[in-house]
């Protein structure tokens, strides 16, 4: 007999092109209309209908390329970004310096929990990192457990950790840098009401998951994986400290280059001039421009808080 094939979802590209020709074929049933605007904003009750487009499979082809030349600074910024991270993950030096904290933090495991937790939202709220902390268990898990926590502690300091500075994205670029330059805004746009979230659940997050280890370290039998103990803890147990990334001259330049792109960042999307009145970086930028020899050499960079995409795209390039 033949084995059935097992349904697998599509992938995400086909996903789309199939919603693509959805929406194609409901421009031949559903009558076209638009609002008149006024500042970007549609004015109400001026919604009218206008002639027909219906879209054939022409068009449907001819869409993901509209899309990228509509999105293009967007995409070019996710791709160096996307080639930074890829620089400093193949170096290990966020592993190496995850492992220095660790090791420094060792015999005082009750103030690792949260700093690592912290550690891990940063990455999650600055540039969405959720599955590079698969790197982080074999680093932190088996102090823990000699601490006399659980694996699930573990995860949740990591992944959790992570996954709290992703929903509470400040500048995350995968996800609030997207949908932002969709709405034709600048990423710094509800900056403020962001980190009021991100706070909200990092706090909750801390204490949820303090609660939990100490009942833990106080009663065993309180874990949630107590049932299949030996089974979850094997393959950390026979994780050597001595098998940890070192953390290196080399690793520790890389850290801090990337550090101080993510720094540029922030400071370059907050709009000191137009919103807050604060002139000292406009004012700095002209003073440079001025100067008779190293202003042209610079050329023409936009001051701090009057960058976008394309900026940002280009500091990351050089980091």
């Amino acid at each position: 007999m033949k084995k059935r094939k097992k349904f697998a979802l599509p992938s995400s590209i086909t996903t789309l092109l199939i919603i693509t020709a959805v929406i194609a074929i409901l421009t031949y049933f559903i009558p076209s209309g638009e609002y008149q605007y006024l500042n970007d904003q549609p004015v109400a009750g001026s919604y009218a209908t206008v002639p027909s487009n219906p879209q054939g499979l022409w068009n449907i082809l001819a869409a993901p390329i509209e899309g990228f030349k509509e999105a293009i600074e967007i995409i070019l910024f996710v791709l160096v970004l996307g080639g930074t991270l890829g620089v400093l993950f193949d170096t290990k030096a966020i592993d190496a310096g995850l492992g220095k904290v660790v090791t420094s933090l060792k015999g005082k495991e009750k103030i690792m929990l949260p700093v690592i937790l912290i550690i891990c939202s940063i990455g999650g709220t600055t540039y969405g990192m959720a599955e590079e902390t698969i790197a982080f268990y074999p680093i932190i898990m088996p102090i823990l457990l000699a601490a006399g926590y659980d694996v699930i502690t573990g995860i949740m300091v990591i992944f959790l950790g992570a996954g709290i500075g992703v929903a509470g994205g400040l500048i995350n670029p995968f996800s609030v840098g997207i949908a932002s330059n969709l709405a034709g805004i600048s990423i710094a746009d509800g900056l403020f009401v962001r980190f009021i979230l991100y706070m909200a659940y990092l706090i909750f997050g801390l204490i949820f998951v303090m609660r939990y280890a100490g009942k833990v370290k106080e009663d065993p039998s309180k874990s949630i994986v107590y049932d299949i103990k030996n089974e979850v803890e094997a393959p950390f147990n026979k994780i050597s400290q001595d098998d940890s990334v070192v953390f290196t001259k080399k690793r520790k330049a890389v850290l801090s280059i990337f550090g101080i792109m993510f720094f540029i960042m922030i400071v370059s999307i907050i709009p000191w001039n137009d919103k807050f009145n604060i002139t000292i970086f406009q004012n700095f930028n002209e003073w440079i421009h001025a100067l008779p020899v190293i202003g042209p050499i610079i050329g023409n960079v936009p001051a701090l808080g009057d960058w976008y995409f394309k900026e940002m795209t280009i500091l990351f390039f050089i980091g």
